[in-house]
């Protein structure tokens, strides 16, 4: 019998960017990584939050690999009951080959086909627990799902504004590419000017303190990261 609370034994991570910030996502992907890719999807024994990035879509803990959709639904259908209510998505690779890709209907009949396989309360609309389905390269998957949430996009607005701060986007890319794992770390920003990074760093829960030469914008700094901590 399959444990409810096993471990995944990889992930998948997929990603969104603009064309534009190819290069830095590369960069991020090598920090928190080890190596880059220009695929929408990377796989990766490491387990990072995907809230942390600005172009990781959702990261698939991988509880079961299977050659065919059968022999993925047999091993789904050994999970023991599932405690919490969950629902299933069907996650589409964008940069699969077109023999690979699977249309809407298709990918909705087989969220059911492998849905009906778990023993437990479904809710569609508000679940505790969701399961991801995908295809990469001719292999069936399934496992847990988790939807990055754009943290950053909560940042953007702000009690001051600098013409040439970064942007929130920009500034957590790059506290990831600086300090990818903080854990014990402090870290200082020493020309914090608004503050752009510091929060991004905070939001993330890692030790950081600013300064910056300009007194003025210092001082605008420490209310924005203020008034952000506190929200």
């Amino acid at each position: 019998m399959v444990e409810d609370n096993q471990k995944p034994i990889n992930y998948i991570y997929t990603y969104s960017y603009h064309e534009d910030e190819f290069s830095l996502c590369q960069l991020e992907m090598r920090s928190l990584f080890g190596f880059d890719t220009k695929s929408s999807k990377l796989e990766s024994p490491i387990q990072i939050d995907p809230s942390r990035s600005p172009f990781i879509k959702e990261r698939i803990g991988v509880l079961f690999e299977a050659d065919s959709l059968d022999e993925l639904e047999r091993q789904v259908a050994n999970l023991p009951i599932i405690k919490q209510t969950f629902k299933v998505l069907f996650i589409l690779i964008s940069d699969q080959p077109k023999k690979q890709k699977v249309v809407i209907e298709e990918r909705r009949a087989i969220e059911r086909k492998i849905g009906v396989q778990l023993k437990g309360e479904v809710d569609l609309r508000e679940p505790e627990r969701l399961f991801a389905i995908t295809k990469v390269n001719e292999r069936w998957i399934f496992g847990d799902l988790i939807i990055s949430e754009a943290i950053w996009l909560k940042h953007q607005k702000k009690p001051h504004n600098y013409s040439t701060a970064l942007s929130t986007r920009v500034a957590r890319a790059v506290v990831n590419i600086a300090v990818p794992f903080p854990k014990g770390i402090k870290v200082i920003d020493p020309c914090c000017g608004i503050g752009t990074v510091l929060i991004e760093a905070l939001s993330m829960g890692i030790d950081i303190i600013g300064s910056d030469l300009n007194p003025l914008i210092a001082k605008k700094s420490m209310f924005s990261r203020e008034v952000i901590v506190c929200e």
